[in-house]
């Protein structure tokens, strides 16, 4: 088997997501405002009536050892791109990722090019590309969440079929969802999305899998940045020292779950060719992240003005497949807003929080 080693130092496109607007790890600390006894209330009987496995997905990905190979399809128009990984977590906040082989390209797709983006997108391969449950309380209240009869087994492990049913239909997001869980840790061996039509979209399965498994010979990275987490039951602008702003456009199902700061060094952005760390203004930044309990939506601003090429109120949009990333400056900030949209969806969010 090919296997490709490319571990490139540009920080594009494929960098600026990994590493600054794609969250790693989402710690649950609940909605922009504190929650009330009803609220509770409601939460523990919504989690109650789902599968009890899926209390067990919640954020597992980011929590448990592992080392594994799995094979990631997904289907861009007419077109299907095919590629093999060897992925694996030490549970404690470093995730490795290696592109070891493109089975497919599509022809719009120059193989080389893609190869080393993948490796620089290596975070955000690992943390948002693939669906997980980040919420079980916000995709109970989001999706009709049901267990399958069928009882795969993926990579040797016995698991149990969930199907993941949106309610609303979102702007041109995939309509609906199966995974393949281990049921003894929630550990979601495969999955699959599908649009409104039934027609599969994506699929993730792994080949080989082990809990703490040898990551010896994997190159593990972590987060590149210092972050500090905010509450959002508090007020949120004592706590980060500088004016906040948070989007309320985010569409049906979608609450803010967790927030934080993180400085971005000057060390950073040292020696990169003008425009390539556009998105990577030195400083304090605050970032929040949004979730209907699958997808997530995340906006972050820089504490003060500057950095951006565009001018103040102009807004850029970067497009990464079906993920879309809008940046400029609003409000004497730089700002960045990325996730699963449309342009018109993008350009609500950032108009909202401002």
């Amino acid at each position: 088997m090919k296997r490709c080693h490319f571990r490139g130092l540009r920080l594009g496109l494929a960098a600026a997501l990994s590493s600054l607007t794609l969250v790693a790890c989402i710690d649950q600390s609940g909605g922009a405002n504190a929650p009330s006894d009803s609220a509770e209330t409601a939460k523990t009987a919504a989690s109650n009536n789902g599968p009890p496995v899926l209390q067990l997905m919640q954020d597992v990905h980011g929590n448990v050892a592992f080392r594994g190979v799995r094979r990631y399809i997904t289907h861009i128009g007419p077109d299907r791109l095919e590629q093999i990984e060897d992925v694996g977590s030490d549970g404690q906040g470093l995730i490795g990722f290696e592109l070891v082989q493109l089975v497919g390209v599509p022809p719009s797709i120059e193989p080389f090019g893609y190869e080393i983006e993948a490796e620089n997108a290596w975070r955000f391969n690992m943390t948002l590309r693939d669906p997980r449950i980040v919420s079980a309380f916000a995709t109970m209240m989001s999706y009709t969440v049901e267990t399958l009869a069928a009882t795969p087994t993926v990579a040797g492990i016995p698991c149990v079929r969930l199907s993941f049913e949106r309610h609303s239909p979102i702007d041109n997001r995939p309509g609906s969802y199966e995974a393949d869980v281990d049921p003894l840790t929630g550990f979601a061996l495969a999955w699959r999305e599908y649009d409104d039509s039934g027609i599969l979209k994506s699929s993730v399965v792994y080949e080989s899998f082990a809990y703490d498994g040898d990551l010896s010979d994997l190159q593990m990275q972590g987060r590149a940045f210092d972050a500090t987490p905010v509450s959002l039951g508090q007020p949120v602008a004592p706590q980060v020292g500088f004016e906040v702003h948070l989007p309320e456009a985010l569409g049906e199902g979608f609450e803010f779950v967790a927030a934080e700061t993180m400085t971005v060094p000057d060390s950073i952005l040292s020696g990169l060719p003008a425009g390539e760390s556009s998105y990577l203004v030195a400083g304090e930044w605050f970032r929040a992240v949004a979730t209907d309990g699958i997808e997530t939506i995340t906006f972050m601003h820089s504490a003060n003005f500057g950095g951006f090429s565009a001018v103040t109120g102009e807004l850029k949009i970067s497009s990464e497949r079906d993920w879309k990333i809008g940046y400029g400056h609003m409000g004497g900030k730089s700002f960045v807003c990325a996730g699963r949209m449309s342009m018109e969806q993008l350009r609500q969010i950032v108009a909202s929080g401002f």
